[in-house]
């Protein structure tokens, strides 16, 4: 029980707060966007209530596919997926390929592929809402049996935090810096998370608590 939990804990946490970071930028380089997702939460929760993950998932479906977006195009682990082909082969695309040998997909290739996802380079959270196309096709938590053990966890609190925080406190840019539009141009760095080089200057973001109209 002990190794399970620390498992979670690591595959749920610390990628987790590298995904709100990146989830966060996005939505501050994305005005519009973050214009739709605060005002469809607001809309929906009263400021200072607590907002649970089922009313997030139920009321807000705009903030789960901003989620995937964000998820999507800053991967915090985009590495490559290795598996083994099993005892057999296995055939892939017209090619046989021997049991025991390594087969790696590519989690950044696959999201930012035209053919898998068009104008990969914009920021489109609509992809990912019904009849978006983008269901099925995100691999930010792998696939099937081995998929991320933390993947779950992870998808609660991103929805929590996010929700509770926007609804709050409004967000924005410091003074002079100007939104860059679909996917900011941060420097980041690939370790076992993915975060920014430099985020003393690339993370900094104006926040005020939200006041009763």
């Amino acid at each position: 029980m002990v190794s399970e939990t620390i498992l979670h804990l690591i595959a749920g946490v610390d990628t987790t707060s590298a995904g709100l970071t990146w989830t966060l930028a996005l939505l501050l380089h994305n005005p519009v966007v973050m214009e739709k997702l605060v005002t469809d939460i607001r809309r929906n929760f009263a400021l200072g209530s607590v907002v649970s993950y089922e009313e997030c998932r139920l009321k807000v479906p705009y903030l789960s596919a901003v989620i995937s977006e964000s998820l999507r195009v800053m991967s915090p682990a985009p590495g490559i997926l290795p598996r083994l082909a099993p005892p057999g082969g296995v055939r892939l695309d017209g090619y046989v390929v021997p049991k025991g040998t390594w087969i790696c997909c590519s989690v950044g290739s696959l999201h930012m592929n035209p053919l898998v996802f068009p104008e990969p380079d914009a920021f489109k959270p609509e992809r990912f809402l019904a009849g978006g196309g983008g269901q099925g096709n995100m691999l930010a938590f792998s696939t099937g049996v081995r998929a991320c053990l933390g993947r779950n966890l992870a998808l609660v609190e991103m929805h929590v935090v996010l929700a509770n925080l926007l609804k709050d406190y409004d967000l924005a840019l410091p003074h002079g810096i100007q939104p860059l539009g679909g996917i900011p141009d941060i420097p980041r760095k690939t370790l076992m998370t993915m975060n920014p080089v430099n985020p003393e200057k690339d993370c900094l973001v104006v926040i005020s608590r939200r006041k009763l109209e």
